[in-house]
């Protein structure tokens, strides 16, 4: 009997050696549970990288797009609408009523002129009786849109519409056509000084 134990011992340690292999030895599913894990990690890591390489680019753009006006504000905010109406009123009154006598009270004219465009050297204001919108710019005035028979300029803001790397004052519009209500878009170029209409918004 004593000659078998250690032939015994010999065979429990064995044993217990395998058990203990079996259990350290991953199985094929939970490696590939593990790889897909590390791949899974690795997708979400470079997506968040890309997320933030986007908002970088884009909190540049808008820096270099408002520093070139001057502004940190939103470029589609307009100024206060009483801000300077009286000063507008005074000077060019005359030259309007001349054309356009009706509705020029200066209680019907509203500053609608979107933040950085005083930076440009101009103002826009709006006749909230006859919806006129007059652009004055180098002391000049430039009448903008559709306004008899339509609601006149309802949005404006600063942005490059022809790609040439300069700022244009964009701005959308409403009319009436044959007793419908058209929305345009259009631009004006302060280089050329020009009205440019784009593609009907409805109608």
């Amino acid at each position: 009997m004593k000659k078998l134990i250690p032939f015994i011992l010999i065979l429990l340690l064995i044993g217990c050696s395998k058990q203990a292999d079996l259990v350290a030895a991953p199985t094929p599913s939970s490696a590939f549970g593990l790889k897909q894990s590390d791949e899974m990690l690795t997708e979400k890591v470079e997506v968040e990288d890309g997320l933030k390489q986007s908002n970088e680019m884009l909190t540049e753009k808008v820096e270099v797009e408002t520093e070139a006006i001057g502004t940190t504000a939103p470029m589609n905010v307009v100024v206060d609408e009483n801000e300077r109406v009286e000063e507008f009123y005074s000077t060019y009154n005359k030259q309007i009523s001349e054309m356009y006598p009706q509705g020029n009270e200066v209680a019907n004219w509203k500053n609608r002129s979107p933040q950085g465009l005083m930076t440009l050297g101009g103002e826009l204001f709006y006749n909230a009786q006859t919806h006129m919108s007059v652009l004055v710019y180098e002391d000049k005035l430039f009448f903008l849109g559709e306004f008899e028979g339509g609601g006149g300029i309802i949005e404006a803001l600063l942005f490059d519409a022809n790609g040439d790397g300069r700022l244009n004052l964009g701005y959308t519009y409403t009319y009436l056509l044959d007793g419908e209500v058209v929305t345009q878009s259009a631009y004006f170029d302060f280089v050329t000084l020009q009205e440019v209409l784009e593609t009907t918004v409805d109608g």
